[in-house]
């Protein structure tokens, strides 16, 4: 599964839906002790992250067209394991919020796509909450600023002038 602890992240999932009734999950990582979950509810966007049983969970404030979409979630790290979500439908700004990430893998479940197959991240839905519509693709895009790979690289240069 991603790991996306402590960094900034981009989860992008294309969907095509013949009506506003198909609804359910995209991508969910984790399980109610922590994790994350992109899902279709109510015709609308939901982002929810669970940091230890605490939830925060960001709705898009416009509701979905029906049709072929893309949706994002956009998560742009502004301080250790903080930083802002931005949901995007189609491009456009659909809400956002901060969210306090763990700083540590929050779970042995692995990551499932189209279905929350275990302890559901939330209790928003019912599992495995199967997505009604069409599924084209759920991409991660994981950012490099994580404090350990400035680090890493640090160590990584000086062992090279070392081998020099």
């Amino acid at each position: 599964m991603p790991d996306i602890r402590n960094r900034s992240f981009t989860i992008r999932a294309r969907v095509t839906r013949s009506s506003s009734a198909e609804e359910g999950v995209l991508a969910a990582c984790g399980a109610r002790t922590g994790g994350h979950c992109l899902f279709i509810q109510n015709n609308r966007m939901v982002f929810a992250y669970n940091r230890i049983g605490r939830v925060t969970r960001l709705v898009s404030a416009i509701e979905l067209p029906v049709g072929e979409c893309e949706l994002a979630v956009i998560f742009k790290k502004t301080a250790p394991n903080q930083g802002m979500a931005t949901l995007q439908i189609n491009g456009a700004m659909a809400g956002e919020g901060s969210i306090a990430l763990l700083p540590f893998r929050q779970t042995v479940a692995g990551l499932d796509i189209g279905a929350d197959h275990g302890s559901t991240v939330c209790d928003d839905y019912a599992a495995p909450f199967h997505f009604g519509g069409r599924l084209h693709h759920v991409d991660y895009a994981l950012g490099i600023d994580r404090d350990d790979f400035k680090r890493a690289a640090a160590i990584e240069a000086r062992n090279a002038l070392t081998d020099q």
